[in-house]
Formats: structure tokens, C-alpha cells, sequence
């Protein structure tokens, strides 16, 4: 796997899909307090109030996933790869993308609507009223959203070809904050970074295998090297040859007698 893709932030938000289901039982559960009285309209609302505004984000100033809760890691602290990987997010693809991650959502919601009230003796929001539960599914229905706009792109930047990937030039510096959005306290690191395991020349003719990280070098783990195969390092001529010393030692020694065996 090349050293990009193993980027931690990739994955952290990747690992966010497994979130989404929690988010809709939290609007099902929003939509169990009350009685419906204009399903439509409600309907309406939390699709227009959910899923609107992380469309429109993701559109416009996609996410900035180089950040976690309440942190933002600063812009001139990234690697170039890093700020290649932000060119993707704004690639038409993962535009394109973002245009159908909708639809799914809003399917299962509709669906979820007429049996919302199977949940109303569980729902810990019943207290709240209709107006209360309805604010509590436009923020399950929102963060559903953002839980799979997000990772839905990192997926597809992801899947980028490698060559096509070094092609593109990092993005400029300067312009990270104006065209992505990442709301927390900037700081210069969050992560550390993941080692990679690559092939790596060493000195003389033996080869070995260290750890590193783009811009980030660790600390190298090399194999032992084999050098000077004529005998210098190996002789495999001398241990041979003393095994056959004590090969032929062991023949030219008297047999030891053997004990009678009472019958």
C-alpha cells in the first residue's frame, strides 16, 4: 500500500460509516415522540434541514478531514501528499458523488416515518413533545448525513491510481481554510503518523527493510546485511570443512564395546 493511503486521518474518518445506523435510530426515535399531524411537511423539513446543508458543504467547501472534534491541524504543517489528497476531495468525482449520497437516506426515512411509533414506549424523548422530537430527528438525519457524505468521499479519493495521484500538484497552502470547512482550535499536530513498511536500499550489497513516513522518517528497522559471499563474512568453505574433521574423527575412534544382554 503506498504511504499515502495509509494516512491516519483517512481512516479515522473512514471509520465513521459504522456510525450511521446509530444516528438513524436517533431520528427514529425523534419521530416517535408525538402524533404526525402534516406528514409531508415534516418529512420536508428534515430532509431540507438534514441533509441540505452537508450537501451544499460538501459541494462547495467539502470537509476538511484533516481535523477531529474541537482540533484543526493548521495548514502549514501538511505534507505534500497531504494537500494532494485535498485536491481530490474537490475533484468531480467525489462532487458527483455527494449528489447521490442522499438518496439512500432519504429512502430509509421515508420508510421509517409510518413505524416510528413502534418506538414511542422507548423513545427517552417523549417528554420533549412533537416540536422536541422533530428537532431531535433533524439531528439524527444530519449527522447521518455527514457520517456518510464523509467517508463515502475518502473512499473515493481512496480509490485514486496511484500515478494519476503523484500527478497532481499539492494544493496551495494559503487557500486550505478558504475552500474547505473545519471548524476547532488549529494546532500543529493531532495524529502521529503510521509506518510504512517499504523496500530500502542499504549500504554495501545487502538489502533491508525500514519504517517511515512521508516527510516523517522514524526510526529505521534494517535487517542484518550479507556481505562479501566469497568468505570474508560466511565462510562456508571453513564450516564445511570442519565438519568433515570431525565427520572423519568420529570414524578413525575405537567402536565402544557393547554389554551382554542377560537372556
Amino acid at each position: 500500500m503506498k504511504p499515502w493511503r495509509c494516512d491516519p486521518y483517512l481512516w479515522v474518518h473512514l471509520a465513521g460509516l459504522a456510525t450511521v445506523p446509530l444516528w438513524i435510530d436517533l431520528c427514529l426515535l425523534g419521530l416517535a415522540v408525538g402524533n404526525p399531524t402534516l406528514p409531508e411537511l415534516e418529512l420536508g423539513g428534515i430532509v431540507a434541514l438534514g441533509a441540505l446543508p452537508v450537501l451544499v458543504m460538501q459541494l462547495r467547501q467539502p470537509f476538511y478531514i484533516f481535523c477531529l472534534p474541537g482540533l484543526v491541524l493548521r495548514p502549514g504543517v501538511l505534507q505534500d501528499d497531504q494537500r494532494r489528497l485535498l485536491c481530490q476531495f474537490r475533484c468531480w468525482r467525489v462532487r458527483l458523488g455527494a449528489l447521490l449520497v442522499p438518496i439512500p437516506l432519504v429512502w430509509v426515512l421515508v420508510k421509517l416515518y409510518p413505524l416510528a411509533f413502534l418506538a414511542r414506549e422507548v423513545t427517552p424523548f417523549g417528554d420533549w413533545g412533537r416540536l422536541g422530537g422533530l428537532a431531535i430527528a433533524v439531528i439524527g438525519f444530519f449527522l447521518a448525513n455527514l457520517f456518510l457524505q464523509v467517508p463515502l468521499a475518502v473512499l473515493q479519493v481512496l480509490a485514486t491510481p496511484d500515478r494519476r495521484f503523484q500527478q497532481v500538484l499539492p494544493y496551495p497552502t494559503d487557500q486550505v481554510m478558504a475552500d474547505f470547512r473545519g471548524i476547532g482550535l488549529p494546532v500543529g499536530k493531532i495524529l502521529p503518523p503510521i509506518a510504512v513498511a517499504y523496500p530500502s536500499e542499504t549500504s554495501g550489497d545487502g538489502y533491508g527493510l525500514g519504517l517511515s513516513y512521508p516527510d516523517h522518517p522514524l526510526v529505521a528497522v534494517t535487517y542484518p546485511e550479507i556481505d562479501d559471499l566469497d568468505g570474508t563474512s560466511l565462510s562456508l568453505e571453513e564450516d564445511a570443512a570442519s565438519l568433515g574433521d570431525a565427520a572423519s574423527s568420529l570414524e578413525d575412534s575405537e567402536p565402544v564395546p557393547s554389554l551382554p544382554v542377560d537372556a
